[in-house]
């Protein structure tokens, strides 16, 4: 590591380094490392290889996050009454069934030589924290379990991870409860004599085709870029199990079931005002049209 300027200096010796040049750890490296705190505890990883940096990212982060770590995997197995008990149980039946795990070994079977190379190095250190004996986070106390019942990780756990925070990004119940609009739209049309199916699309659910001419529709002028008519479809192109009494009943009791389970929950109640995203504004002057710039993720 090269030291910059004075700043730096002062800074690195003020911190505290953990060295790895020796020892059962080092075996397993290609190099010397080092992992190196700065006066906030904030760790920066140095190392000869991209092996080793993984490396110690893992034991790195089952240093500091090894809690959640072990829970996340488990509760994304639908494993979670492995260390909450029953009261887990429903809540590991609705993640088995959407089947995050099969998904994640799914991945697993496609990776790429170098990104397996990747897992492994990192699940070797996270295995490394757990091999030293380290005293386990609070949690496992509370829990009464000890490490004996903390399993190995593994790449597939990685995996694992990744499915999961996906899933809780994008997982909603829209759907349903679009369908369950749609059916209350049509049985009060039924009743009242007017068409429900094409109220419910015309009106407060009302779709149009994507315009690729038109960025932000506000800024347009009238009359600018293709013509937005959609035409909903008429009840003959409404499918026949919308009319079946039964598939309310199902959709009803599906949403009323999941109502209790944690993670799942969220999907009914969020109304938008915790959602959010990263974007970033560039200059124009750091572009090479020479306008501003906004992305999004």
């Amino acid at each position: 590591m090269k030291i910059r300027n004075r700043a730096q200096a002062a800074l690195i010796i003020a911190c505290l380094a953990i060295g790895f040049a020796g020892g059962a750890m080092a075996a397993e490296l290609d190099g010397p490392a080092s992992i190196v705190f700065d006066q906030y505890r904030v760790p920066t990883i140095v190392a000869q290889t991209e092996h080793d940096a993984i490396y110690l990212q893992g034991y790195m982060h089952a240093r500091d996050r090894l809690w959640q770590m072990d829970f996340q995997r488990r509760l994304f197995a639908g494993k979670a009454s492995e260390m909450l008990g029953s009261a887990a149980l429903a809540q590991d039946v609705q993640l088995r069934t959407l089947g995050l795990d099969r998904a994640a070994q799914r991945s697993l079977a496609v990776q790429t030589p170098e990104t397996m190379a990747w897992l492994q190095a990192y699940a070797d250190g996270v295995n490394a924290y757990l091999a030293l004996g380290n005293p386990l986070p609070p949690e496992y106390g509370a829990l009464e379990m000890d490490a004996a019942g903390i399993p190995p990780w593994t790449p597939l756990d990685s995996l694992l991870i990744v499915k999961g925070l996906a899933f809780g990004l994008s997982f909603d119940l829209g759907d349903i409860d679009r369908t369950l609009a749609l059916l209350n739209f049509r049985g009060v049309g039924e009743i009242l004599g007017f068409n429900g199916f094409q109220l419910f699309n015309a009106d407060l659910y009302r779709v149009a085709p994507f315009d690729a001419t038109i960025s932000i529709p506000a800024q347009t002028n009238a009359g600018d870029g293709p013509e937005q008519d959609p035409q909903p479809p008429g009840d003959e192109e409404v499918p026949d199990y919308l009319s079946d009494p039964n598939f309310e009943t199902m959709l009803t009791e599906y949403r009323d079931e999941i109502a209790e389970i944690p993670i799942l929950e969220n999907a009914l109640t969020n109304d938008g005002t915790e959602v959010g995203s990263n974007w970033w504004v560039a200059n124009g002057s750091l572009t090479d049209s020479g306008f501003p710039m906004i992305a999004n993720d």
